[in-house]
């Protein structure tokens, strides 16, 4: 049994970043609204984050509406992001997530996760709220704590 947990533990990342290009991808075919292009470092810990998914969701509260922007981050904790394949994030206010990735896909690297803790992961308690600015290049480092 533990070492189907651990398989499904290292399945979940997988599962959330086939659907967050799901999400960016389903408008396509549809008129997008102005993007700027926003990039950065997510660390933690003052550590860069090796892997993972960031998304900038809009804030309904604040005003801001439409398509989340989601990108990859890479072994040096560098992201941009992109709206339905297209470069860029549309302006306004967004919360956004920071999911982690494994370190590798084989039976013995499903306990090899990178932890983000849940109030940057889960978009109904992150507390990564950011403004992306019409006209300008966003460079937006997102520094996390183990312990928020």
């Amino acid at each position: 049994m533990p070492r189907i947990q651990a398989l499904l533990m290292g399945l979940a990342p997988c599962c959330v970043c086939v659907l967050v290009l799901l999400v960016a991808g389903c408008n396509q075919g549809r008129e997008l609204p102005p993007l700027v292009e926003v990039t950065g470092q997510v660390t933690l810990d003052e550590k860069p984050l090796s892997q993972g998914v960031v998304v900038f969701s809009p804030d309904a509260t604040q005003g801001n509406t439409g398509p989340m922007a989601a990108g990859a981050i890479d072994e040096n904790g560098q992201y941009k992001v992109k709206t339905a394949g297209v470069d860029g994030a549309k302006p306004g206010w967004h919360t956004v997530t920071v999911e982690g990735g494994n370190q590798g896909f084989g039976p013995n690297d499903a306990g090899q996760r990178v932890a983000v803790p849940r109030a940057y992961s889960d978009p109904g308690t992150s507390t990564l709220k950011k403004e992306v600015k019409a006209g300008e290049k966003n460079v937006i480092d997102l520094e996390l704590k183990s312990t928020p």
